[in-house]
């Protein structure tokens, strides 16, 4: 065994790039197609391309991963809905990563996920939603003023 003293070395590790989405919650109507527009901010001296993809879609519903080219920044990602798609809010997420070093052996850099709620509209002349309906208290406070 050998232990060679050696100076401490300070190193920055940075991710290669950032990305940013217009809006954090989407609306859509039934058989309509859904879009979430975003932009990679790459940092120097990354110039590779990204992928797009979309986790935790419900039943039904669609999206093809999108790869934004290295000579590009802004991205659409599209998700079909299905025309029998109930009404309500899925809990979607973008993950956006590329491959780096060697491109036989690569290592995949990811980003923490990003969070976008969809909303299903109802359709077209379908009723609301059914909400609760509010039973009256039996702790409400006595207003007889006894």
């Amino acid at each position: 065994d050998f232990t060679a003293p050696a100076p401490i070395v300070r190193v920055r590790v940075v991710r290669p790039f950032a990305a940013e989405i217009a809006a954090s919650a989407v609306q859509v109507a039934p058989g309509a197609m859904a879009v979430i527009p975003g932009k990679v901010v790459r940092v120097a001296p990354f110039a590779g391309k990204v992928q797009v993809k979309v986790e935790g879609l419900p039943a039904g519903m669609s999206a093809v991963p999108v790869e934004v080219p290295p000579d590009s920044s802004d991205f659409q990602v599209q998700v079909a809905v299905p025309a029998a798609a109930a009404a309500g809010t899925a809990s979607l997420t973008l993950v956006l990563s590329t491959a780096l070093g060697d491109p036989q052996q690569p290592v995949v850099h990811a980003l923490p996920g990003i969070p976008v709620a969809l909303t299903v509209r109802p359709a077209a002349g379908a009723p609301p939603p059914r909400s609760e309906e509010k039973k009256p208290s039996s702790a409400s406070p006595d207003t007889s003023g006894e």
